[in-house]
């Protein structure tokens, strides 16, 4: 049976870092740039747009501008067209002929104008009534198409939605009101005369009416415009003033000739009509003028303000990237310039001079970097001279914690705190072995703590030898004040000096029970009567004096001796009390 080997855990996948961890690890110049680009993304998105709205501003000008061509050239097709209407003969034909050119004119422009495709349309379809009206009563078709193609035109040119108030009052006084008073004072100018209108009078007074309240709106709103103006327009005023002077004359005019029934009303009626209709209608080109410049006026700001504005926020936006390259080089300089002195003062290079370029945030990190600097300096400084006062032998010497700050304070005490305490174990080292130095092995060293035991271990096995040393040689001195010479040391328990004290010791115990031997060796054969013997060996000092003078004594007792036997021949008779003398001799050399 076989078995499927264990799966092995699976480790889960690390967390994915935090977006903020890794924004912190990224260097300050990376992420100065991207706050730097973004600071400038907020800046051109403000700019673009305000630059937006400029430019809106300038198309819409621009296309006020190309309005004004065909919507004076329309306003000049409605006068013309109602010229052909009211007038007769060659007037009306020539009024016709250029109703017609205008007409194509209009065509062909709003043909190349994109936009204006409602215009165009409009525009045609005034063609096609124009064409096919010639009956007074087709008149009246053709004037509403005219009116709706300058309907189309003011929309298409969006004069009508301009935010100017001033120009929007302008284009409702000059392309609304005027041709409505235009087209009221036309069809005064179509009706019969007060001559002829004795049973259509109350229809002329009617008209008559409508046409002096179409001209009050005209006048009123173009007022308005007038006072409206930022830059006064001296051209418009000078027209406004002859218009009013010619529309309130040929109004009461008008009045007058209609109360009368005779030939020179209608005189006076026809002369009042053609002046207030010139006067509206110069009015109306001056007005519309005045329009263009205003537009002309509004572009130029228009465009001033837009190139203004990219200049400006270029500027700025050059500026605010000169200005941020510059900090941020700075800043990344000083930095970087304060992680290479960290670096150094990590590493213990404490000689390099630092010097603060500025007295912003940076400038302050790195005069504070220098001042540490200059702590550590002095703290070093001051731990250099400690160790030369102790080497010179002035170990009560101290740093002075009181010079220095906070913690620089406490990491000299505390330094001080470990020489005090090494050197009060020394101390009390060199008392201890003082005491033992003159015998005195009745002290024991402190117990010290971890790694310091050993200075006690080490005092503890120093007496311990000595006074294992001190038993030895007791040992051996009463031995040998016993005479007993036999006695060795230990040699096994000692080493090195000790061991040699112990082996000379030994040593000196040897040859004395040697020397002591030979020496009774000799004294027992001169005590047997041997005195042939003699003490031989390699003798030193007081043991060799002995051997000589053993020797020599025993040499002397056998010159004695043999001198006596010579003589016993002679002195038979004393023999018995030179023997008894010789053994009394005897006797006492050996006591």
């Amino acid at each position: 049976m076989t078995t499927s080997p264990a799966p092995s855990p699976q480790t889960a996948p690390p967390s994915p870092q935090r977006w903020s961890s890794r924004w912190d690890d990224l260097a300050i110049a990376r992420k100065l740039g991207m706050i730097g680009i973004l600071a400038l993304a907020g800046l051109v998105i403000p700019v673009l747009l305000y630059s937006g709205k400029l430019n809106e501003s300038v198309a819409i000008s621009s296309n006020e501008l190309r309005s004004y061509a065909p919507l004076g050239r329309m306003l000049g097709l409605i006068t013309d067209m109602h010229a052909a209407h009211v007038d007769s003969g060659d007037a009306a034909a020539a009024a016709a002929a250029r109703a017609d050119r205008d007409l194509r004119q209009l065509l062909a422009t709003t043909a190349t104008m994109p936009g204006f495709e409602r215009s165009q349309k409009a525009l045609l379809g005034l063609q096609q009534r124009h064409v096919a009206s010639a009956a007074a009563d087709g008149y009246a078709a053709v004037s509403e198409q005219a009116f709706a193609a300058l309907d189309a035109l003011r929309d298409d040119s969006q004069l009508v939605y301009t935010p100017y108030i001033e120009s929007y009052h302008l284009v409702v006084a000059t392309l609304i009101y005027s041709p409505d008073a235009t087209e009221s004072l036309t069809r005064l100018d179509a009706a019969s005369d007060p001559s002829q209108a004795a049973d259509s009078r109350a229809m002329l007074r009617e008209q008559l009416g409508q046409l002096a309240r179409s001209h009050v709106r005209f006048r009123h709103e173009l007022d308005k415009a007038m006072g409206l103006l930022e830059q006064p327009d001296p051209a418009l005023a000078d027209a406004a003033r002859t218009e009013t002077t010619h529309a309130t004359a040929a109004l009461a005019a008008l009045g007058t000739a209609l109360d009368g029934s005779d030939a020179d009303a209608d005189t006076q009626w026809n002369a009042a009509l053609d002046d207030l209709g010139q006067a509206m209608q110069a009015l109306s080109s001056v007005s519309l003028q005045a329009l263009q410049r205003q537009s002309e006026r509004h572009l130029a700001d228009a465009r001033n303000a837009m190139w203004k504005a990219i200049a400006g926020l270029s500027l700025l936006a050059v500026l605010i990237a000169a200005l941020g390259w510059y900090t941020l080089s700075r800043l990344t300089r000083n930095v970087r310039r304060a992680a290479a002195v960290a670096a150094n003062i990590a590493q213990g290079q404490l000689g390099e001079q630092i010097a603060a370029p500025s007295r912003d945030e940076t400038g302050q990190l790195l005069d504070n970097m220098r001042r540490m600097q200059e702590q550590l300096q002095r703290v070093l400084a001051a731990q250099s001279e400690m160790a030369q006062r102790h080497d010179a032998g002035q170990i009560s010497y101290r740093m002075d914690a009181e010079s220095f700050p906070g913690a620089y304070a406490t990491m000299v005490r505390d330094t001080n705190a470990l020489v005090g305490t090494h050197i009060a174990v020394k101390m009390k080292l060199a008392q201890i072995m003082s005491r033992y130095a003159i015998g005195d092995l009745s002290q024991d060293m402190d117990r010290l703590p971890g790694e310091k035991a050993v200075f006690s271990d080490t005092m503890d096995a120093v007496k311990r030898n000595l006074f294992a040393m001190n038993s030895e040689i007791k040992l051996l001195a009463q031995a040998a004040a016993n005479g007993d010479f036999s006695v060795r040391g230990d040699t096994q328990r000692f080493q090195h000096d000790f061991l040699a004290m112990v082996e000379s010791l030994n040593q000196l115990m040897a040859t004395a029970d040697g020397n002591l031997g030979a020496l009774s060796s000799v004294l027992r054969a001169i005590a047997a009567g041997d005195l042939t013997t003699r003490m031989h060996g390699d003798f030193h000092g007081v043991f060799a004096q002995m051997r000589d003078d053993a020797n020599a004594t025993v040499a002397q007792l056998a010159d004695i001796v043999g001198r006596i036997q010579q003589s016993t021949d002679a002195i038979n008779d004393a023999a018995s009390e030179i023997a008894a003398g010789n053994q009394d001799l005897s006797q006492r050399t050996e006591q």
